[in-house]
């Protein structure tokens, strides 16, 4: 899109803001959107939000496509093939490394996520969650002299 690095730096910036600002998005609103669209049902709740979501990603990259134009023509001196150029990438190190780095990150960040939403809801609790939120005073709640909820500020664990 542009010869300047500074330009194509900042460029990069907003990409990578409006990535953090997605994702923001996705995960504040996911799980809200599975209890309205799926009507208590979770499984139907999960395919029309994640189809919901899908259809809006589809919009924004074909938005993308069709807005982004190529300033900067290439140079006409050398034909590559297909064949040539995974040649060369096979055997660029620093780039396998990122590859495997950025695979093995999107890996864990998605069994991660997975396995965070069946970690609360099968293993913690609302009591559970409770406890640790007002351990940590976190929770507005007072015992009937209108002290605090715990005793013993020092120790998380210790209740009234």
């Amino acid at each position: 899109m542009t010869g300047d690095v500074n330009e194509r730096t900042t460029l990069s910036s907003y990409r990578f803001v409006a990535a953090m600002i997605a994702q923001l998005v996705v995960g504040a609103f996911t799980l809200s959107l599975v209890d309205k669209l799926g009507h208590g049902d979770n499984a139907r709740g999960w395919q029309m939000t994640i189809g919901l979501w899908a259809i809006i990603c589809v919009v924004f990259f074909v938005i993308t496509f069709l807005t982004t134009r190529e300033r900067i023509l290439p140079t006409q001196s050398k034909k590559w093939t297909l064949a040539r150029t995974s040649e060369i990438l096979l055997k660029n190190g620093p780039w396998i490394a990122m590859f495997i780095l950025t695979l093995s990150h999107f890996i864990f960040v998605a069994m991660r996520g997975g396995a965070m939403y069946y970690y609360f809801k099968y293993y913690i609790s609302e009591t559970r969650l409770f406890e640790v939120l007002a351990g940590l005073g976190l929770t507005n709640i007072a015992d009937g002299s209108g002290g605090p909820f715990y005793q013993n500020p020092g120790r998380i664990w210790s209740y009234c």
